[in-house]
């Protein structure tokens, strides 16, 4: 019986998830779920790169870089994370926490007098956001530094403990029934010509599957017929610290640098957009000392007390980032190759919602219904190669 026949009886589907970061668990948790045979292949270890440094901000707002659509998709990303973080933790007993509060962008001194311009700009989008003064700033954060002259409080973003999310989903792909295959290396994706099959080709062999979806991150697997999708490399450095009171109890960030409570009073410190280009880093996998000093100044002049804290860790990865910075999501070359690529510092908060998508054009509705409000984040769009 050919692969497209069993499909049409409505036997479980052989899917391929090329990727064992966010992006590539949630995927194959929502297609096991829709009654799919799914192996994920990840070359290295589960959550090991990127999505094991995020600091799991979820911001669909003030993330100033995002296009619309992005940030629609961000907005069902953080919507739908109430409901699968509680699948999750039912499913595995594990805690994942889960905090609303906002953000909080600050503003120190003469900063203070862009606020209002950034403010209507934002409630024109129609953005649920809040203008603070200082003082009412240093109300919601009493810690905040005496400069503080404004603030925008975006209310309805979150923030998640990623590590917690990661290691539920690991044990979630387990307790489901995930074929993983890790470490294993994808070296080609290869789309039959009458699309009713993908050969996926291993070092040692070449499986084939009704369908292949790569969420490879940075390090990408050769696509036959098909050119790399650019991607080019934004630096994610992170410094743990401990303080010996709460400093904070939701996100904080002014200019490019943000502070991520956790609940035990953990702090993580790090920046948004380090771009950096390949080989030009003065340290590839460890925090260097210029950018740890960067990092802990512009933290400081947000919170000052955190001068205080105790450094418990630091931590370094990659985030692949497009030149248009969009990400690419969609078919690739054939309806049964699918793609997420190139997703930036937004990877935990579009996760749900990307999952989803995919999970839903290939188990569920056609891809061009699936995909229908993310046109403009498709491979094959103007200006991405």
């Amino acid at each position: 019986m050919e692969r497209s026949e069993a499909s049409q009886m409505g036997l479980a589907r052989r899917i391929a998830v090329v990727g064992g970061g966010i992006i590539g668990m949630s995927t194959a948790l929502e297609l096991r779920k829709a009654g799919c045979d799914v192996t994920l292949f990840e070359q290295n270890s589960l959550a090991g790169s990127v999505s094991w440094a995020a600091n799991g901000a979820l911001t669909p707002y003030s993330d100033h870089n995002s296009s619309s659509t992005v940030t629609k998709l961000a907005e069902q990303g953080v919507q739908r994370y109430v409901d699968h973080v509680e699948w999750l933790t039912v499913t595995t007993g594990l805690p994942i926490d889960l905090d609303a509060g906002g953000v909080l962008e600050v503003f120190l001194g003469e900063e203070g007098e862009k606020s209002e311009a950034r403010f209507l700009e934002l409630g024109q989008a129609g953005y649920p956001v809040a203008l603070l003064d200082g003082n009412d700033a240093r109300k919601l954060e009493g810690a905040l530094s005496t400069q503080t002259t404004a603030a925008i409080h975006y209310m309805e973003e979150t923030r998640i403990d990623t590590r917690q999310l990661l290691r539920a989903s690991i044990k979630a792909l387990d307790l489901l029934g995930v074929n993983v295959r890790c470490p294993s290396r994808v070296l080609r994706v290869d789309p039959s010509r009458s699309y009713s099959y993908v050969t996926v080709t291993l070092p040692d062999n070449a499986e084939e599957f009704d369908a292949a979806v790569l969420c490879t991150g940075y390090g990408r697997c050769e696509v036959a017929g098909m050119p790399q999708i650019p991607l080019h490399r934004v630096r994610g450095e992170l410094i743990e610290v401990m303080p010996a009171t709460p400093l904070a109890s939701r996100c904080l960030y002014r200019g490019d640098s943000f502070i991520t409570p956790r609940r035990d009073g953990r702090l993580l410190l790090g920046t948004n957009y380090d771009f950096h280009e390949d080989g030009m880093d003065e340290n590839t996998n460890s925090v260097s000392v210029g950018g740890a000093i960067t990092k802990m100044t512009a933290a400081i002049s947000i919170v000052p007390e955190i001068a205080r804290a105790e450094i418990l860790n630091t931590w370094k990865s990659w985030r692949p980032t497009t030149y248009d910075n969009r990400p690419v999501i969609g078919c690739y070359g054939s309806p049964n190759l699918l793609v997420a690529l190139g997703l930036g510092g937004l990877g935990i908060t579009l996760a749900p919602a990307i999952a989803a998508a995919l999970a839903a054009a290939i188990a569920g509705e056609s891809a061009a219904t699936a995909f229908a409000e993310l046109h403009d984040l498709r491979p094959e769009r103007p200006g991405l190669f």
